[in-house]
């Protein structure tokens, strides 16, 4: 992806510049470029640029500037270089890190409202500065080898070309082992470009477990073929494609026995990189904080300490303490109510102390019954009814008594 600070793809080269531009861009050095993508203004081509990911022509130097006028076919062409917002002064647009002009004789004379500069035709790749009229817009980027070190950068893809030819089933294997897949030809660009390595190359497409119906390795959205004439014939236990020399890159199907160049490949080297990048910073280490102190402390206290603490601890203990203290307090009261019993026991105590007294007072009159006894016993019965009484008083003592009483009365 471009980045407008530094014109690159925001990608590290790491080994060897072995890598080319995409499909309809042209490489020179370390840049791919492409020319007459519109015809526009320079502002309007500006963000044409921008939307390829890449900015306008940002030129280096002489040979640069000379490769390039060979490449605009002679049209009028802009570069990334103007005045705006800041007259008489030209500037290259953001990711340009150039210093270097080629200015026309006269040039730039700001005639009107001239804040732009072109490759002018006719002018043999002078600079002219013009306004903001609608002529070729041509975009660059800034070539920087996406993949890792031995793979090599095509077409928004990472290939790994093997030194010695193996089988089918084997470079299958090499290529899991190296978290890819076998190539995956999608189109006839890119098929052409394995082709000029000159080598039988296999691609992952066999029939295995489908007789006669080729489907590409797990991982290849492609629907591209280009089998030679007759091909697949199926002579045999013929199941696995390949690029066939001889055959300008066409394909023909082999046995399993046979050994050709594998190739391994993963997908969208560019586009996965600058993401990579900008992203492994923030969620590494930023997670590590945030999920340890910061999110444990904060959501605790709020929901722990000040709501459900305060309305539980309140309300829930007043009710149960003042019902329950009333009813036990009856019974156990007797016992161990040295401090509360002093309330309830001057009310209840009325009740139960009047009744249960009538009854025990009936065995205890035994002892207090010694003063009517007295009255009754006039004299003689203090003694005689304490023992000898008991006996004779109950038959003999009260016929005696009574003759007695009689005789003395008679006489």
């Amino acid at each position: 992806m471009f980045d407008g600070n530094t014109g690159d793809r925001m990608l590290s080269a790491i080994g060897s510049l072995d890598y080319v531009c995409p499909s309809g861009w042209t490489q020179y050095n370390s840049n791919c470029y492409k020319f007459a993508v519109a015809t526009s203004s320079w502002s309007s081509c500006q963000s044409t640029c921008a939307g390829l990911n890449a900015m306008m022509l940002c030129v280096v130097d002489a040979d640069t500037n000379a490769w390039m006028w060979s490449m605009t076919g002679g049209a009028s062409t802009w570069i990334g270089l103007s005045d705006i917002g800041h007259a008489g002064t030209y500037t290259w647009v953001p990711g340009c890190p150039s210093t270097y002009t080629n200015w026309e004789v006269g040039e730039p004379n700001n005639l009107g409202v001239q804040d732009y500069a072109i490759l002018r035709s006719g002018l043999s790749g002078k600079w002219d500065n013009q306004g903001n009229v609608v002529i070729s817009c041509a975009c660059q980027y800034n070539l920087v080898n996406p993949c890792p070190s031995g793979w090599t950068y095509y077409n928004n893809n990472c290939y790994k070309f093997a030194t010695a030819p193996s089988s089918w089933p084997s470079c299958q294997s090499t290529c899991a082992g190296l978290n890819a897949m076998m190539l995956c030809v999608t189109d006839a660009d890119t098929n052409s470009w394995i082709w000029t390595r000159g080598t039988e190359t296999w691609v992952g497409l066999s029939d295995i477990g489908h007789f006669g119906n080729y489907t590409w390795v797990p991982g290849c959205n492609s629907n591209y073929t280009n089998w030679d004439q007759g091909e697949p014939n199926q002579l045999g236990l013929e199941h696995y494609a390949y690029l066939r020399s001889g055959h300008n890159g066409k394909w023909n199907n082999i046995d399993v026995g046979y050994t050709a160049l594998c190739v391994c490949q993963f997908d969208n080297a560019p586009s996965s990189t600058p993401t990579t990048v900008p992203t492994t910073a923030p969620s590494t280490a930023p997670t590590t904080a945030p999920s340890s102190a910061v999110p444990t402390v904060f959501p605790t206290a709020n929901p722990s300490t000040v709501t459900p603490s305060t309305v539980p601890s309140s309300s829930p203990t007043k009710a149960p303490s003042s019902g329950p203290t009333v009813t036990p307090s009856v019974s156990s009261t007797a016992a161990p109510s040295s401090g509360p019993t002093a309330a309830p026991s001057s009310g209840p105590t009325a009740v139960p102390s009047f009744g249960p007294t009538v009854a025990p007072s009936s065995g205890p009159t035994a002892a207090p019954s010694t003063g009517p006894t007295v009255a009754q016993s006039s004299g003689p019965t203090a003694l005689p009814s304490s023992g000898p009484t008991a006996a004779p008083s109950a038959g003999s003592t009260v016929a005696p008594s009574f003759r007695s009483a009689l005789i003395e009365v008679n006489e």
